[in-house]
């Protein structure tokens, strides 16, 4: 996305937007002992 802007935007930032991205993703999902079909969930 940095270089795709001309590398305008602040890095820093999109470093930090992304990883908070990546956190709320990891902690919205499921773990072990719902209900879902195991098959379909990665052991972590």
């Amino acid at each position: 996305m940095w270089v795709a802007r001309d590398a305008r935007a602040d890095l820093a930032q999109l470093v930090l937007d992304n990883l908070d991205d990546l956190t709320t993703g990891i902690l919205a999902r499921p773990t072990a002992g719902t209900d879902e079909d195991p098959h379909t969930t990665r052991p972590r």
